[in-house]
């Protein structure tokens, strides 16, 4: 009888030579109790990383799949078919330059996600390294408290970096709709909204993960879209955030707090000479708000707080750097 697999790991691999057998070994060393997959995409890597990957394969555990893509699928498509091929009751993501440091990570968070079925989801802290390993004098943007909710997530905080972030499977049980219509990424920002709409996540204040700042090559967000989140792609991104909190079964806290996120970003739209949106347009998208009274609280408080220049810089400045 084949057992039941309680984690599926997900490894995207692109160009990641000089990383992955880190990456894969902090999975090795790992001390559990309970049966897990690892399912690795290699996505036609540009430098050498499918050699070393094959040569590695050699020595890997039996509950470790390779899938070597034939033609390059890109980030999106590649998780995708991965995400697919999950069986695990939980999953996580380990990008293929990323790694765990604590060998009873998935021990620890399956256990409390075992004992406690109103988490959807449990996070830890990250160190945050660069290329060659050296630990940054960076700080990764994660919660400081116990629970992760929507208030942090509108200060641009995160749960945790993705390779800490043990999660239920929704994939597999259809326990919630994870689809945000109209965007692809950036994924980390994605499913931390979806997860904090959708239930409670813990988060633990130990450093049990390493996550490698890399901006020039490999396959995580910081490489691939470095700079292409503007304010008029804010616009989009946040508006299909609301959009989901409308139309999924949510609290009405999450309806509010995304059409808030939506609002600043059209009145920040509004205001900087690279936004498209014109007055006319803002009153038009404002029209369609239900809770208006409560946006407009908001934005006033948020122009009471940051008088115009604060503001201006916030609007200029205030940009999640790591993700």
């Amino acid at each position: 009888m084949e057992s039941k697999i309680m984690v599926s790991i997900i490894v995207a691999i692109y160009n990641h030579e000089k990383y992955l057998e880190k990456a894969l070994n902090s999975i090795i060393m790992q001390e559990v109790n309970f049966d897990y997959e690892v399912l690795i995409g290699e996505d036609c890597s540009t430098d050498n990383s499918r050699t070393k990957l094959k040569n590695l394969e050699l020595s890997l555990p039996g509950n470790f799949q390779l899938f070597y893509r034939e033609n390059n699928l890109g980030a999106v498509a590649n998780f995708k078919d991965l995400y697919s091929r999950m069986r695990g009751k939980y999953y996580i993501v380990l990008e293929g330059d990323d790694y765990w440091i604590y060998k009873g990570k998935l021990q620890e968070q399956v256990d409390f996600l075992e004992n406690n079925v109103d988490y959807i989801a449990i996070a830890h802290n990250v160190k945050i390294i660069d290329e060659d390993g050296a630990d940054s004098n960076k700080k990764y943007p994660e919660c400081k408290k116990q629970e992760y909710t929507l208030k942090e997530y509108r200060k641009g905080l995160f749960p945790g970096q993705t390779a800490s972030i043990l999660i239920r499977n929704y994939f597999l049980d259809h326990s919630i709709n994870y689809i945000v219509e109209g965007i692809s990424s950036p994924e980390d920002k994605i499913k931390a909204f979806v997860l904090s709409t959708n239930g409670k996540i813990r988060c633990i204040q130990s450093v049990w993960s390493a996550y490698r700042l890399v901006v020039n090559s490999g396959s995580s967000h910081s490489a691939i879209t470095k700079n292409a989140f503007n304010i008029n792609t804010e616009v989009l991104f946040y508006k299909s955030l609301y959009d989901y909190a409308k139309k999924a079964n949510v609290s009405n806290e999450s309806i509010i707090i995304s059409s808030q996120m939506y609002a600043l970003r059209l009145m920040r739209s509004l205001i900087r000479k690279d936004g498209n949106i014109k007055f006319n347009g803002f009153l038009e998208r404002f029209s369609q708000f239900d809770n208006k009274v409560i946006i407009i609280l908001y934005l006033v408080t948020i122009c009471i707080k940051y008088p115009y220049i604060k503001t201006m810089y916030l609007i200029r400045k205030k940009r999640n750097k790591y993700l």
